[in-house]
């Protein structure tokens, strides 16, 4: 295995290991919130009983991808575990698994940006900087 290729093997380890669930992972680091957090301060902010009921279908939305993204994640880590079990193993082995974990995180990133802006269509302008302080609307 190359160096380098030995570096990423190290960053998704400690990545999975200190950023858990991918779309959890995504959520944390595009909005500094999970999804019950946001859930349960928007109900607080919003008081219209149609965009509250849109807000917590987005948000059930979001959970369910997140489930999904996650267990897509495992498979594809304990797919490297295997990989790196194997004595015959050669670099170019991992290119692919690299390549798959590269997308895992896209479509995490991807998921939670739609659920931003979904969101984002159920909530005043004030309302939004009320859930994140210090964002623009």
């Amino acid at each position: 295995m190359k160096r380098s290729q030995s570096g990423q093997v190290l960053i998704v380890l400690f990545g999975t290991l200190l950023m858990g669930r991918s779309g959890l992972a995504a959520g944390l680091f595009l909005t500094g919130k999970t999804s019950k957090e946001i859930r349960k301060e928007a109900l607080t902010i919003v008081a219209d009983e149609h965009r509250r009921a849109e807000i917590k279908k987005v948000l059930k939305n979001w959970e369910r991808e997140v489930k999904q993204l996650d267990k897509t994640r495992q498979r594809r880590v304990d797919g490297l575990a295997a990989l790196l079990e194997r004595h015959d193993v050669q670099p170019e082995d991992f290119e692919p698994v690299f390549a798959n974990f590269d997308k895992a995180e896209a479509e995490a990133f991807a998921t939670t940006l739609e659920m931003r802006f979904t969101l984002r269509e159920q909530l005043t302008a004030e309302q939004w900087r009320e859930l994140f302080p210090g964002g623009q609307p």
